[in-house]
């Protein structure tokens, strides 16, 4: 089911990934420095496939914190290190002030991104922040899935996330006030959502040289796939398409 708007309204909707569309690194994996060796210990890494990746985080936080004793100030100021992706503060600074919202639909969790965009000073920009989330418990951080469970096929990959449905869920609360919906991603899972937007006047930014890219590859090798509806426009920098906001 594709998004639906009224059209004429107020506002356009701006929604974006996080690892590797706003910051350059993965937050899940940024940390892993303060491993010995700086690298995932092997007993966590001959798992790392078998576990849906919310349980594999909660594995790799207990271990880094019960076995090497890294704290969540250690954890914070690591996470903190991580790099806008160029052009991107400027980017969200013209569309807020076009009088657009911005919302944020991670698969990360919500103590990663809330320490990445506040050290950036950008975390007043965005209207909402969706991802699963994530409490702090005798200074070891536990993250929780966004969903236990949803019936979309296009997200089996993500058992615990349909970033379509987060978006429609958040157009609800708002009824009648976004025009028009544009995505920005990089990942496997940001092909449903783009996949779903409703028609030219939207536009889905595609992060070239990423898992999205080759997956819609995948997708048109089949000569009856279904066509996108929006615009699709493929970029590296946030300066890449700066002049077309």
């Amino acid at each position: 089911m594709s998004f639906t708007e009224n059209t004429g309204n107020q506002c356009d909707l701006y929604v974006f990934d996080f690892d590797y569309t706003i910051i350059e690194e993965n937050s899940d994996t940024c940390f892993y420095n303060l491993f010995e060796n700086g690298k995932l210990p092997k007993e966590l890494a001959d798992v790392e496939d078998e576990n849906q990746w919310t349980a594999f985080m909660n594995k790799v936080l207990t271990y880094i914190k019960q076995k090497v004793g890294v704290t969540s100030q250690q954890l914070k100021a690591e996470l903190e290190k991580c790099h806008l992706i160029g052009g991107m503060k400027e980017l969200f600074e013209k569309i807020k002030s076009k009088g657009s919202d911005i919302i944020i639909v991670s698969d990360a969790n919500s103590n990663f991104i809330k320490w990445i965009v506040e050290k950036n000073e950008i975390s007043h920009l965005f209207t909402a922040i969706y991802t699963n989330p994530c409490v702090i418990e005798n200074d070891q951080l536990i993250v929780k899935r966004f969903y236990e469970s949803h019936e979309c096929t296009y997200c089996t990959g993500t058992p615990n996330m349909c970033k379509s449905k987060i978006i429609r869920e958040h157009l609800a609360k708002y009824p009648g006030k976004y025009e028009n919906i544009h995505y920005f991603g990089d990942g496997s899972n940001d092909f449903c959502p783009m996949f779903h937007l409703k028609d030219s006047n939207s536009t889905g930014y595609v992060r070239s040289g990423f898992a999205l890219e080759k997956r819609i590859k995948n997708y048109f090798n089949n000569p009856n796939a279904e066509p996108f509806k929006c615009k699709m426009v493929y970029w590296r920098q946030a300066y890449d398409f700066l002049d077309q906001i």
